[in-house]
């Protein structure tokens, strides 16, 4: 699906302040440049609507400002970078953030902070540095005080929709589906009904990502209706594409040709020679594709020639000649076939090698990416209701770790008992043995006497025994119903992949309550790949092949691979069926 970068709003909208400093600067030019009031007040009005020239604007006059005072001076900077922004001027050439930046967190309000932090992102943004980006978003959004009447809800709407695209980006559904979510409630609170709809329709991706086309064409119902109802037919009709890309994959060509047909007479979207604007030239694959399946070959053709001169994208030339081997295939013409299997085969070749590098990026991005730094929380009444809950929940962890301390030292008390009552029973148990040997030769009563004290120590070396049995199986009982145990059964009951905190409890847990068996995996982690390393702990820990496959986001069949792979390193086992008692073993 497209990826559209999300356009900023002003932090300005609603703040007196700004429109304070840009008086103040237009005072200050006024005595040295004449018109300088004029250019920055130009700059402000064009911003909304047409950045590119606020942009131009902004830039003529730039020189100029370095008789203003600091104060004045990152003002106009601030100003200056989200023209750049909004008028889709990469950012990651900028060299002046730092500094504004580090004075408005210093000098700034909390909608100044906001922007600031948000301007830095968005350069780390366009440099391509997704976990910076997010870590400068995250700050943004903590600087927001929702509490207040002059909150710039519309800005942050903003924050977390460039949040939701790098998390789409990143492949991050669930990530992606709460930024989404919180951007359409902010922007719906700053009065932005246009962009609370638009993340509303973006948010169909994450269906789409995970195969729910169900859910993807509900979203996408709603968000045409959503247009509709405020008024925004054009936007109503270029979501149409979602339904065509929707009935193609159910095999509806005339709801694809209806939907397509909508697009095209209502959108906007074509220029007026015909031709689709820039970054929808995946309407002629659509088109194209509808054509061929309803036997109109020679327009299937005008259509992906058409696609294939949009060759800047490899994606575009992928489809273009995917398309045009397809349709030479359904009329028989062969040399034509040939040919464009040929270099279709070669441009997917190319498109796989630029997605598995892309994919690569991603995945050192993700490594890189620090959870807490997505944490950071709003200013609001939420969020200080939030810490207190915290701090309450904190105490209880506190009193609860102290009565599982004092309730462990009690139990390794009882454990010592049992483990000396044990060696003396033996040990005594020993001695009469010895004895009786030495007095084989007396009196039957005598020897009767020591044979039922043998007797009576086996049977409390017996009691010994069975109530270590009991103290083993309660160990069981107590790990198998842990609390972070049962947290894990419960996400996979609902298919949810663990995260890699959630694991890191797991690990401490196991680390503490089953140490033997943790110190003996630990001899065969050199062995071992992260993976198959954790499929043993889960499986000491009860869980099936199922819940495996849910926690690790891995299929069944990769889940039964693993553990043959285990088998045969660490028990030189063939087969999978073995391994749990193996493992249980240890």
């Amino acid at each position: 699906m497209h990826h559209l970068r999300i356009v900023c709003l002003s932090y300005r909208k609603g703040s007196m302040k700004r429109l304070f400093y840009l008086l103040i600067v237009g005072v200050l030019v006024s005595c040295g440049y004449g018109n300088r009031q004029k250019v920055l007040m130009k700059a402000d009005s064009l911003l909304e609507e047409h950045p590119d020239s606020a942009y131009h604007v902004l830039k003529d006059s730039f020189n100029q400002t370095k008789e203003f005072n600091q104060h004045d001076r990152m003002a106009y900077l601030l100003t200056y970078a989200e023209a750049m922004n909004k008028a889709y001027i990469p950012m990651d050439t900028i060299k002046f953030m730092d500094n504004v930046l580090a004075y408005y967190n210093c000098h700034g309000n909390y909608n100044e902070k906001m922007a600031t932090n948000y301007m830095m992102g968005c350069v780390f943004r366009d440099k391509g540095n997704s976990p910076e980006a997010l870590r400068y978003f995250n700050i943004a959004v903590s600087n927001a005080d929702t509490l207040s009447h002059s909150c710039d809800y519309a800005l942050l709407s903003r924050v977390y929709g460039q949040m939701a695209s790098l998390y789409m980006e990143q492949r991050y559904p669930s990530k992606e589906f709460d930024a989404w979510r919180k951007g359409r409630k902010y922007a719906y609170i700053g009065k932005d009904t246009l962009s609370a709809i638009q993340y509303l329709e973006k948010s169909s991706n994450v269906y789409l990502l995970k195969g729910d086309y169900n859910s993807y064409m509900s979203v996408v119902d709603s968000a045409i209706n959503e247009y509709s109802r405020h008024g925004y037919s054009q936007y109503a009709a270029a979501c149409q594409i979602h339904k065509v890309h929707f009935y193609l994959h159910k095999g509806n060509i005339e709801g694809a040709k209806k939907s397509l047909k909508i697009f095209k007479e209502r959108s906007g979207l074509f220029n007026t020679d015909g031709t689709i604007l820039s970054g929808h030239e995946l309407y002629y694959y659509y088109e194209g594709t509808v054509q061929e399946k309803s036997g109109n070959i020679e327009a299937a053709l005008r259509c992906f020639y058409k696609l294939l001169s949009f060759n800047m994208d490899i994606q575009n030339v992928e489809n273009a000649y995917k398309g045009l081997m397809e349709s030479y295939a359904l009329i028989g013409k062969s040399d034509s076939l040939v040919k464009y299997s040929k270099l279709y085969a070669q441009t997917n070749d190319s498109a796989n090698i630029l997605k598995s590098a892309e994919e690569i990026i991603r995945m050192q991005s993700l490594f890189n990416y620090s959870e807490s730094q997505q944490n950071l929380m709003e200013r609001t009444k939420e969020s200080r209701n939030l810490w207190l809950a915290l701090f309450v929940f904190f105490v209880m962890v506190l009193f609860l770790s102290y009565f599982i301390l004092v309730r462990f030292k009690n139990r390794k008390k009882e454990v010592e008992r049992l483990k000396n009552g044990y060696e003396q029973t033996l040990i005594q148990l020993r001695k009469s043995e010895t004895e009786l040997g030495e007095i084989q030769n007396n009196s039957e009563n005598f020897k009767k006497q020591k044979q039922e004290e043998i007797e009576s120590l086996q049977r409390r070396l017996s009691t010994y025994k069975e109530n270590f049995r009991i103290q083993d199986w309660a160990n069981e009982q107590n790990i198998l119903h842990h609390a972070i145990v049962e947290h894990l059964r419960k996400l996979s009951g609902r298919g949810v992949v663990m995260s890699s905190s959630e694991w890191d409890d797991l690990e401490k847990t196991i680390r503490k309550l089953m140490e033997e068996f943790y110190s003996k995996m630990e001899t065969y982690k050199l062995q071992l790949t992260d993976q198959e390393f954790k499929v043993c702990i889960l499986i000491r820990l009860k869980f099936s092949s199922t819940d495996i496959s849910n926690l690790l986001g891995i299929s069944q069949q990769r889940v039964t691979n693993i553990k043959s792979n285990i088998n045969v390193k660490l028990f030189h086992q063939k087969g999978s069926r073995s391994l749990n008692a193996n493992i249980s073993r240890l």
